[in-house]
């Protein structure tokens, strides 16, 4: 009978029962367990919902030594930082196609690093609903298996496809 002990005069088993389902009504709906699913507008809703997006290139060498992040929302634009990215190559690469009535590239950059195995990739791309915004959520990383080990700096970088917007764009690097 230990769930029909008393705390104050009310069955604990029940009332908590009745707390939870109260929960998880006010919560914008009931998934597993209790509480609203994640950006239904539930009671954890944080305005914002993940993007999907496509690598089109990575490398621990660019030609683009400046860290940030750099947006191509049209053909020209795109094929300036394509040729600014693969600079260090020759002969170039070919730019890779991208159609820009969806789509839209982000360069996210580290800058000139210490370790020639250094390596940045994005982990997220968000979309806030109010306003449109994207937000990029990048992390560096040190890469031993795939990195030459001559003593030249790397200048990682990111290139990626993801939906064509106006919006702003940010970034935050997790180093």
């Amino acid at each position: 009978m230990a769930h029909m002990q008393r705390c104050g005069g009310v069955p604990r088993l029940p009332a908590a029962l009745a707390l939870a389902l109260t929960l998880g009504a006010c919560s914008g709906g009931v998934g597993i367990g209790f509480g609203g699913y994640w950006g239904d507008g539930g009671w954890w809703d944080d305005g914002w919902d993940e993007v999907g997006f496509g690598v089109i290139d990575s490398r621990g060498r660019s030609g683009i030594a400046t860290p940030g992040l750099q947006v191509a929302r049209d053909l020209s634009g795109w094929s300036a930082l394509w040729q600014a990215h693969v600079a260090p190559d020759d002969p170039a690469p070919p730019l890779p196609s991208v159609n820009f009535s969806n789509r839209m590239v982000a360069g996210v950059f580290a800058g000139q690093r210490a370790s020639p195995c250094a390596r940045i990739r994005v982990t997220r791309v968000l979309r806030e609903r109010a306003t449109g915004r994207l937000h990029i959520d990048a992390a560096l990383s040190l890469d031993g298996g795939a990195c030459s080990q001559d003593s030249a700096p790397s200048t990682p970088a990111e290139l990626v496809a993801l939906e064509q917007t106006s919006a702003e764009v940010t970034l935050a690097v997790n180093e």
